[in-house]
């Protein structure tokens, strides 16, 4: 758990697994948790390629749409830690 101005966020450790992604996903396919971002990461990319970075992050991949996201905490002086929700992509119906 991570505190940042009086609220607690678990930061996933890595990716969610499918097992995961299925206990956490709502019936309309949202899903959302808190990862870490290096700064590096965010200034080095276009936002294009931050979105599939904080998808990679949250889902292992970058099935993530209609992302949105926030700033929840600082990790370090080089990282951020950033609450990412969205919509994960399914396939199954093409």
């Amino acid at each position: 758990m991570s505190k940042f101005l009086g609220k607690e966020y678990e930061v996933l450790a890595a990716p969610l697994s499918s097992e995961q992604i299925a206990e956490r996903i709502s019936n309309d396919g949202f899903i959302e948790g808190v990862v870490d971002v290096s700064l590096h990461d965010i200034i080095d990319g276009d936002l294009d390629d931050f979105i599939d970075e904080l998808s990679e992050k949250l889902i292992g991949s970058l099935d993530l749409t209609q992302v949105d996201y926030k700033i929840v905490g600082i990790k370090s002086s080089t990282a951020l830690l950033i609450h990412v929700g969205g919509y994960v992509y399914s396939n199954a119906d093409d």
